[in-house]
């Protein structure tokens, strides 16, 4: 599962998040976050060596051209980019794995992103590992009901044990998202 997490941050074609849960899920809250952790830093750190090897060719054939163009512009910023890796990294809201990347074509030592990593890591791997397994207790009787009505209005979520409902948030979100679940939700449940 560690080899699993490192390929997905060196070859980004899986979310992240869905990753770390799979780790949650597989071996638990506890032994899926270290696992997660463990892989993810791994990755990062490859991904960050081989930008820092191979350069922006490298870079620009993992990841679109458009997103190089959005988050490539602080790479001119020197320390502002090494303040907006540490906040990126440590908040789950910009793509990490091509940050990290970039991190790898600015002049940022070796130890200090590893430092960045290492320190900025665990809280987002803890929001995506453990802050995605939420739930709402429900009457066991209409569970499937609910899931099945809540799914047909594209809310996303799963049964989990015999009175659960598991919401199941996509990684970005923005309010309108979830007022328009929240919404759904009150309906559904009423």
């Amino acid at each position: 599962f560690i080899l699993i997490q490192i390929i997905q941050v060196v070859i980004p074609i899986l979310p992240g998040g869905i990753s770390c849960l799979g780790g949650v899920v597989l071996f638990g809250p506890v032994r899926g976050f270290i696992y997660n952790y463990a892989g993810i830093c791994v990755g990062s750190l490859l991904a960050f060596l081989l930008a820092r090897q191979y350069g922006r060719p490298l870079v620009e054939s993992m990841v679109s051209r458009s997103a190089c163009e959005k988050y490539g512009r602080w790479l001119d910023n020197g320390k502002k980019f090494d303040r907006f890796f540490a906040a990126a990294i440590f908040f789950p809201v910009a793509p990490d794995d091509l940050l990290c990347y970039l991190a790898g074509l600015t002049k940022m030592s070796v130890k200090k992103f590893t430092a960045i990593i290492v320190l900025g890591k665990p809280a987002s791997i803890a929001l995506y590992s453990m802050g995605l397994m939420l739930g709402i207790g429900v009457d066991p009787q209409k569970r499937s009901d609910y899931v099945r009505a809540l799914q047909e209005k594209g809310v996303l979520v799963l049964t989990a044990g015999e009175d659960t409902i598991r919401l199941l948030p996509p990684l970005v979100i923005t309010k309108e998202d979830i007022d328009q679940a929240l919404a759904c939700m009150k309906e559904v449940l009423k």
